[in-house]
């Protein structure tokens, strides 16, 4: 590992700035991929929230005979 590391304090400066570069573009990257999936999980949540709610509020106006229909139609991925 020694062999990498420049002798000059020229190399050693341009070396200690290239890896600082290097890590802080892999902190940039790792926090940019955790919101990025955080929001992600977020517009997930909210849109299930809505759903339910919006079921919810179907069932509350339509006769108790249908409710096994709505439900049903409700639970389909289509």
């Amino acid at each position: 590992m020694c062999w990498l590391w420049p002798r000059s304090l020229r190399g050693q400066m341009i070396m200690l700035v290239l890896v600082g570069l290097a890590l802080a573009q892999g902190l940039g990257y790792a926090i940019y991929r955790f919101e990025e999936r955080s929001g992600r999980q977020a517009l997930r949540d909210e849109f299930v929230l809505t759903r339910v709610v919006s079921v919810a509020r179907l069932l509350a106006d339509t006769p108790q005979t249908l409710h096994s229909r709505v439900v049903n139609a409700a639970s389909s991925r289509s």
